[in-house]
C-alpha cells in the first residue's frame, strides 16, 4: 500500500492554488510581443503546473509505502563473557548462575 502524505493543511493547499493562479495570471497580464489565445492559454496552464509543482516541492511531500511481509520470529540471547562475570557476589557465583541458565530445559527448547 502506498500513500502520499504532505505537511500542511487542507487551508495551506487551497492557498496554494490561489497563489499559483495570481502569479500566473500577473507573470501573462502583459506578454511582448502580444500572443494569439491558443499559446498565451498554454503558457498559462504550463506556468500554474510549475508554480504548484514548486509550492509542493517546498511543503515536503512524504512518500510511504508499507509492504507487509511474514518474518520468523527468533530470540536473540546475550551472554557476559566479561570479567565481571568470575565475582561472586550476594546472589552467587555468576558463572555457575549462567551455566544453570544454559543448561535449563527452557534454554534447550529454544535451541532447537
Amino acid at each position: 500500500m502506498t500513500e502520499l502524505y504532505f505537511g500542511f493543511s487542507l487551508g495551506l493547499w487551497i492557498s496554494a492554488l490561489i497563489f499559483a493562479t495570481i502569479a500566473t495570471f500577473l507573470s501573462y497580464r502583459i506578454t511582448n510581443p502580444p500572443l494569439t489565445k491558443f499559446p498565451k492559454t498554454a503558457l498559462i496552464a504550463l506556468r500554474w503546473i510549475a508554480f504548484l509543482m514548486l509550492f509542493l516541492m517546498i511543503v515536503e511531500p512524504l512518500l510511504v509505502r508499507i509492504v507487509p511481509r511474514d518474518v520468523e520470529p527468533e530470540v536473540v540471547i546475550l551472554w557476559d563473557d566479561s570479567e565481571s562475570m568470575s565475582l561472586s557476589d550476594r546472589q552467587g557465583d555468576r558463572k555457575a548462575i549462567v551455566a544453570e541458565i544454559d543448561e535449563s530445559q527452557a534454554m534447550r527448547t529454544i535451541r532447537a
